[in-house]
């Protein structure tokens, strides 16, 4: 989905970028703004105000127009605030690119018109101590137990209610897994730490897929199942061009 100039400049100056990190093994944000990309952390926009953190430390203020693109890797949850919404909503932001953010929510990818965006404020990363500790935000468990007592449900929605658990099982069995690696971790010093450190940065990649299915899962048992879910306020509150694109002007 990125939109990026023909000649492929900023595709190389992303590898580049990547493989300074590591061989490809690290990961970091990668902003391009002012003829220059930089790698660290983006920590959040507020109006128009860019805060994005150098792998130096060095904290970067940027306008919202300097920036040409940006790669958010690994994909993290934000809670965007629209001009004009009366509630944030937690998504997940991968990138910029062409004028519009660009994010994920509920396994379908969506961008929104940077003009149409208040702030985001990025979760905050996990420590030592807290990686994959807890759920993600934007997949808030079902309770699902009315529904495993029902018999009426068609052959569709008993399918849908039996992929949702085996996503929701998997996913927190990789949490609690990763817990585990945490507290094993807060004993250890010098190399091995950090060798358990590297290992559960690896697992955020692995995460990824779960995280995905679960939250398709969780959107498909909502549509099958007509039951009072505890909605979040949809991220597209405005007609756009039937893509799930937000590219329509106001």
């Amino acid at each position: 989905m990125r939109r990026f100039d023909g000649d492929g400049r900023w595709a190389a100056v992303l590898s580049a970028a990547v493989l300074c990190l590591g061989g490809g093994a690290a990961r970091a944000d990668v902003i391009e703004a002012g003829g220059r990309a930089h790698q660290g952390t983006f920590e959040g926009l507020a109006g128009n105000r860019i805060r994005f953190r150098a792998s130096d430390g060095t904290l970067l203020t940027l306008e919202r127009t300097q920036m040409r693109a940006m790669t958010i890797d690994p994909p993290r949850e934000v809670r965007l605030i629209r001009h004009g919404a009366s509630e944030p909503v937690t998504v997940t932001l991968t990138g910029y690119g062409g004028g519009s953010f660009e994010f994920e929510q509920a396994g379908a990818s969506r961008t929104v018109l940077a003009m149409r965006v208040e702030s985001i404020e990025p979760r905050p990363a996990p420590g030592p101590g807290e990686a994959g500790n807890g759920r993600p935000d934007g997949v808030p468990p079902l309770d699902v137990t009315p529904l495993e007592a029902r018999r009426d449900l068609t052959a569709a929605q008993t399918a849908a209610l039996n992929r949702y658990r085996a996503a929701r099982r998997a996913f927190d069995a990789f949490a609690a897994e990763s817990s585990e690696m945490v507290s094993a971790m807060n004993g250890l010093t010098g190399a091995r730490r950090e060798k358990a450190l590297d290992a559960l940065r690896l697992r955020k990649n692995e995460e990824q897929p779960l995280k995905r299915e679960l939250e398709r899962s969780t959107a498909a048992l909502r549509a099958a199942v007509p039951e009072p879910w505890d909605r979040a306020s949809p991220l597209m509150d405005v007609k756009g061009d039937g893509d799930g694109n937000d590219d329509a002007a106001d």
